[in-house]
């Protein structure tokens, strides 16, 4: 399924020390772990080659709006669902399943916190899914028959936006949970509303097959590349509350003694494109960025602070 990952290159084995929790160049950023190994948080997907890493863009983690929880996948029991625990406890708070399904693909929260929609993987199609967030596993399929993922709630509540893969094509739909009428907006992955305008950020590949962030008007259809480099592929982005700022994952080179690892790190930027700033510098791939409601932290997934690799959820704390 080309949806998975940005391909990029052939994989080569390297052995990599994730075991520090941060570099001295993240120090003021005040990082913490949110989740235990025993939660077995799932990792995005990745590949390394000797240049270049690919890597799952879909959302795997949320903030609930009232910033009470925090969501994600974890393939525990050899199925991936989506499971919820309480941010106030943190590494102790337990994990309670909310959905049970054989592969979730990807999720976010509806804006009033009280539904979850997910992409629902059923052999080579893939649905949209809405389940309660705080009830039981009954489910509402909204789209079937097509390879349809990345499902988020417009800021008016009643439209979500996704993505749909037909043959190499990928676009942003619009589906009004209402009337269910459903319009094609534009190419691109990843979509993501802006709060207060009528627009949303996305992804798309370039001549060159570099990934992307662009946004789009979806009244008028104009659009607007926000960020670019002719050496690296970007994806995941997500809007802060206040609709000023948007962080997502940037491809990067890191320097380990006389190795050259490729990974991936976390970036922000205004939502006009201007003021990049890379936040993470970890050798460990930093992956699937989530806001808190205030804005004034930012969630992710890495394999930093765990010898072997393995995958947790981090917080980091954002100067206004």
């Amino acid at each position: 399924m080309l949806f998975l990952l940005i391909i990029t290159g052939s994989m080569e084995a390297q052995r990599i020390d994730y075991s520090p929790t941060v570099t001295e160049d993240e120090r003021d950023l005040g990082i913490e772990q949110m989740t235990a190994n025993e939660d077995v948080v799932y990792m995005p997907d990745f590949k390394r080659s000797s240049k270049k890493v690919n890597w799952l863009t879909n959302r795997v983690m949320n903030v609930s709006p009232d910033g009470k929880r925090l969501a994600f996948l974890s393939d525990k029991d050899g199925t991936m669902n989506i499971f919820v625990k309480e941010i106030e406890n943190g590494i102790k708070s337990p994990a309670l399943q909310r959905s049970n399904r054989a592969l979730v693909l990807d999720f976010t929260y509806s804006p009033d916190g009280k539904s979850l929609l997910f992409t629902d993987v059923k052999g080579a199609d893939c649905q949209v899914c809405r389940t309660d967030a705080h009830e039981g596993y009954a489910c509402e399929i909204l789209t079937v028959k097509q390879v349809d993922y990345s499902p988020i709630y417009c800021t008016n509540g009643k439209e979500i936006l996704f993505t749909r893969q037909q043959k190499n094509t990928f676009s942003i739909y619009r589906y009004n949970t209402e009337n269910h009428n459903m319009t094609v907006h534009s190419i691109g992955t990843n979509p993501c509303p802006i709060p207060g305008e009528n627009t949303y950020v996305c992804c798309r590949l370039n001549k060159k097959g570099k990934n992307e962030i662009w946004k789009v008007n979806m009244e008028t259809g104009e659009d607007i590349c926000l960020v670019t480099d002719p050496k690296r592929n970007f994806s995941t982005p997500v809007v802060s509350p206040d609709g000023k700022w948007m962080a997502f994952v940037g491809e990067n080179i890191k320097q380990d003694g006389n190795k050259k690892i490729p990974n991936t790190d976390i970036f922000v930027c205004r939502t006009n494109g201007e003021t990049m700033i890379q936040l993470t510098n970890h050798v460990a791939n930093d992956l699937s960025p989530a806001w808190s409601p205030d804005g004034k932290h930012l969630y992710f997934i890495s394999q930093r602070g765990n010898a072997k690799g393995m995958a947790n959820i981090w917080r980091m704390n954002l100067k206004n």
